[in-house]
């Protein structure tokens, strides 16, 4: 059968139809909706038998092509492979651009080589997209590559989203984490392609591929399980790589399923809660069933880290451990810097240098102490104030009903304060008599009994009257600075702003 309509054959172009893959490649993008016509695509092309192929296929097919290869400098005499795909660009009269790698500079930084030079190749295959004005990316990963990867994560233990293995087309944004790589897609055509008939399109079009040898390194994890475990495997099933990638492609169905029911609840559940923090609502989240609270835990950790690839089983069981018993100010590491801070009715999860937004709750700017003359104010984070002063009739009143679980304003006998407040954090071993207590607390156990978020607590203001806690803003009145009958002069403490309601 002839080639779909696009770029015009070349004359010279003597070639067997018997094994192209040109037609089955044209039917899988259009049912995966992988390139629309005349779309302009960057091919990474390493000059194997699959990459070449794809080239081929993508060529013939008409679309505007976009050659890029990047030497890893892994090897001596991997520049050959950078000249012979330079060649096969310009054999078809089509742009390239091949770069040279320091794959070990990253390597000194701790990474495996395998994750060095996965981050470095799609680095440069966005940074080409970019300059090219290309929304498309396209690889040549084949349904062998499938049936290693779904053995892979299998092995590696992972659930419905890890098993279905290589997705047709990818946001490279929230896979590999790259904001340059926002809007770029990765496609990848060739998914439903078996590797012999890659092997078997390159030889009936004439086209000569390059072999690496490290392909059969096998110190690599997945060259180990290509050349020894699924050759083992098959002596049970000699269908093993087509019941591999038929898994794959049932996860990827049920997978779909489980996300459609996951963004019905997510706005419940997970919310921003400032820079690099996800809050989770707990009774919200704990009222879903235990399937999507996994997959809530591992969507949160995804907004904060997308491509994270080490979130596995154990840190998701950890989560939903701290999630279901309520332990307001326990903490928990997760893999990549993540941490979990339990804050009673909700749980954040922290990105390494998060900050969980305080809206509504009472905050001092800084961890120095401030000075309260009375009258006078001082300003609180986020446009809030404290301010005190002098009223000659003493209220009725102690102090206005709580707002939000904030009381906003209290009145304290003027004959037992000092002349000037003090306004700072608290500090290791604080204590003070509460209205109505005889004996006097902890504020950390005050804190704590009030559910007050943990992370709130290190600049919370404290009043005080020369040694004495007079007033834990907004939560608790000291029960010596109380109104009583004998009461002449009052003082007014009055938090207005953004730290005036929670």
């Amino acid at each position: 059968m002839p080639w779909p309509a696009g770029r015009r054959r070349r004359p010279d172009a003597r070639i067997s139809h018997a094994m192209l893959i040109g037609e089955r490649v044209a039917a899988y993008i259009a049912r995966e909706r992988l390139l629309a016509p005349g779309e302009r695509v960057v091919v990474a092309v390493s000059g194997g038998a699959d990459s070449l192929c794809l080239l081929d296929c993508l060529d013939r097919l008409g679309y505007p092509i976009v050659v890029a290869h990047l030497d890893h400098r892994l090897r001596r005499g991997s520049w050959r492979e950078a000249l012979f795909v330079l060649s096969q660009a310009r054999r078809r009269g089509l742009p390239a651009v091949v770069e040279r790698a320091d794959t070990a500079r990253l390597l000194q930084r701790g990474a495996s080589l395998e994750e060095a030079a996965r981050e470095l190749r799609y680095r440069f295959l966005v940074d080409v997209a970019r300059q090219v004005g290309a929304n498309v990316i396209a690889t040549g990963h084949t349904a062998d590559d499938q049936a290693e990867t779904v053995l892979m994560h299998l092995l590696r233990g992972a659930g419905v989203h890890g098993l279905r293995g290589m997705l047709p087309r990818t946001s490279l944004g929230s896979w590999v984490g790259l904001r340059a790589a926002e809007g770029i897609d990765l496609i990848r055509p060739l998914l439903a392609t078996w590797r012999a008939q890659t092997e078997g399109h390159c030889r009936s079009a004439g086209l000569r591929p390059r072999r690496d040898p490290s392909n059969l390194d096998r110190t690599f994890f997945r060259n180990r399980l290509r050349h020894e475990l699924l050759p083992t495997l098959e002596t049970y099933n000699p269908r093993t790589r087509e019941v591999l990638v038929r898994t794959g492609e049932v996860m990827r169905r049920e997978a779909a399923l489980l996300d459609e029911i996951v963004e019905a609840v997510e706005g419940r559940v997970l919310r921003p809660a400032g820079p690099a923090v996800v809050a989770l609502a707990r009774d919200e989240f704990l009222a879903q069933p235990a399937a999507l609270q996994g997959l809530l835990v591992t969507r949160a950790a995804g907004r904060l880290i997308p491509g994270l690839r080490d979130f596995g089983f154990e840190a998701v069981e950890t989560a939903l451990e701290r999630l279901r018993d309520r332990a307001p100010g326990r903490r928990a590491s997760l893999p990549g810097g993540l941490e979990l801070l339990d804050e009673g009715a909700r749980v954040v999860l922290v990105a390494r240098g998060g900050a969980p937004a305080l809206d509504g709750l009472p905050q001092l700017p800084a961890d120095g102490p401030l000075r309260l003359p009375i009258p006078g104010a001082i300003a609180l984070r986020s446009g809030g104030r404290l301010a005190a002063s002098r009223v000659s009739r003493p209220p009725g009143s102690f102090r206005e009903a709580p707002i939000g679980g904030i009381t906003r304003r209290v009145w304290l006998d003027g004959d037992r304060l000092s002349s000037e407040l003090i306004v700072r954090p608290p500090r290791p071993g604080d204590r003070m008599q509460p209205l109505g207590m005889r004996g006097r607390r902890k504020l950390a156990d005050i804190f704590n009994s009030l559910h007050v978020p943990p992370s709130a607590r290190a600049r919370w203001p404290v009043v005080v009257s020369g040694d004495e806690i007079v007033w834990l803003a907004g939560l608790r009145l000291a029960h010596t600075v109380r109104l009583t009958s004998s009461t002449r002069r009052a003082v007014s403490l009055v938090l207005t702003g953004e730290g005036s309601a929670a």
